[in-house]
């Protein structure tokens, strides 16, 4: 909500601006989207409604890219970009890439109905906000695990010349540098 309101005050102003869209960043060097790869990683990931949800993740790398491509480009003032990564897919496909990365191998995941979840799920983010915990289980995630996210980056790649690295490139690399650095 907060970043549709910026972007509605900042299209009335005079100032040149661009707006970049970014959905799902992960990267070497994140550890926001650490415990989804922990999750999937030790097969404790449970999908939601079947993982049939769009998710369409986008490596930092990319989201640099995208950046710095409108900061060079004059034809980016005051247009609007979707930065986002070479292909959307469903949770379940993103959560068998990772798998399949760091094991060379496929694992089945078990699913649950999204309405079972909520009611935990408004009690786990209470508790986290109250003890200052972590539960996996939230209504955020919830949330975003069960929406689609998907987008079209045409745009950029026709204007900025936008190229975004492959998924399974960004996967590789980014558990690489979890292993690298101890977190896997």
């Amino acid at each position: 909500e907060s970043k549709m309101l910026a972007e509605r005050y900042i299209f009335l102003s005079d100032i040149p601006w661009t707006v970049i869209r970014p959905e799902f960043v992960y990267g070497p060097g994140d550890t926001h989207v650490l415990p989804l790869f922990k999750a999937v990683i030790s097969g404790n990931f449970v999908l939601i409604n079947r993982g049939e949800s769009y998710l369409h993740p986008t490596c930092v790398d990319d989201l640099v890219q995208g950046v710095e491509l409108c900061i060079r480009n004059k034809k980016a003032v005051r247009e609007i970009f979707n930065i986002v990564g070479q292909r959307y897919l469903t949770v379940r496909e993103l959560a068998e890439i990772i798998y399949s990365t760091f094991y060379d191998e496929m694992s089945s995941f078990h699913s649950l109905n999204k309405e079972l979840l909520l009611f935990p799920a408004m009690i786990f983010t209470a508790i986290n906000k109250i003890l200052g915990t972590d539960f996996p289980l939230s209504t955020s995630r919830v949330r975003f695990l069960t929406e689609n996210r998907a987008a079209d980056y045409k745009k950029a790649r026709d204007v900025l010349g936008y190229k975004p690295v492959s998924l399974d490139e960004g996967i590789r690399e980014t558990e690489r540098w979890y292993v690298k650095n101890g977190y896997l």
